[in-house]
């Protein structure tokens, strides 16, 4: 049997379509992969300060560097640290962090 021009066309833009549904559905579950290991860094950070504010001040240096880390297994110990620190300074993160990077 052959395929007639229009066929053909019909065909390929199926084919297309099939392959941009594909990609769209891909995206949409990396993005929302992204969106939950944002969502999980972002939590575990506010944990970290919640604990720390307790303790005392929290410097908005120290704040920034805890809210930039994206390393779900860093915050994880950075909370437990936090959970068992008795001040809330530099030197609180930067020598936890030399300990787990």
């Amino acid at each position: 049997m052959m395929l007639t021009e229009y066929d053909e066309k019909k065909h390929h833009e199926t084919i297309r379509e099939e392959g941009r549904e594909d990609g769209h559905k891909e995206g949409m579950a990396e993005g929302m992969a992204k969106g939950m290991a944002d969502g999980a860094a972002a939590g575990k950070a506010e944990g970290i300060l919640e604990i720390l504010s307790d303790i005392g001040a929290v410097s908005v240096d120290l704040r920034t560097k805890i809210m930039a880390e994206k390393d779900l297994s860093l915050l994880s110990k950075w909370l437990k640290l936090s959970a068992r620190s008795e001040i809330a300074s530099e030197g609180w993160v930067l020598p936890m962090a030399s300990k787990f990077t």
